[in-house]
């Protein structure tokens, strides 16, 4: 909770202020009533940020359950396009964990977990908006298509390859 400080005290406890401002924060109530308050940059930009993803959040929740072009438009045009490259199925997901990840940013008072989840979903959309690599990453898998690899042979640092039956022969 933020300490309350008078303008007086800006003169008289200056440092006092400022230290109550990187600790949670210092609030400043002026003689008419305006409470201004003092928070590290960090934090600010952390809020800030936060609301324009729970903004971005709740613009693309609110048209999910069209199932339209219309809401296929508004996700195109969102400040995510790539959301655009996502089945309904996985679009449903990324709602579902970026409101768990801003409910638990939020508490926490942290939106990097948020950051991360949005990149690792840009990643993933990214790689799935290439029809090539969407074949391969979400065809079934089968057995078949693979073969075992055999491990190659030891090589020195001098990149020279060597024979393991040829050690300790003389002939």
């Amino acid at each position: 909770m933020a300490v309350i400080f008078q303008p007086s005290d800006l003169n008289q406890h200056g440092r006092a202020i400022l230290d109550a401002a990187r600790h949670g924060g210092a609030r400043i109530r002026d003689k008419d009533g305006l409470g201004l308050l003092l928070l590290p940059e960090e934090r600010v930009e952390a809020l800030e940020t936060a609301a324009r993803y729970a903004t971005e959040f709740l613009a693309i929740e609110r048209v999910m359950p069209l199932a339209t072009v219309e809401s296929r438009n508004a996700v195109r045009v969102s400040p995510w396009p790539w959301l655009a490259s996502l089945d309904d199925e996985d679009l449903a997901q990324f709602v579902t964990d970026l409101r768990e990840s801003l409910l638990a940013g939020f508490k926490a008072g942290s939106i990097k977990p948020t950051e991360q989840l949005i990149e690792e979903w840009r990643t993933t959309a990214e790689q799935l908006s290439d029809p090539t690599r969407r074949q391969v990453l979400l065809a079934p898998f089968c057995a078949d298509d693979y073969v075992a690899a055999e491990p190659s042979e030891p090589t020195e640092p001098d990149g020279v390859t060597h024979d393991p039956d040829a050690a300790g022969s003389d002939g």
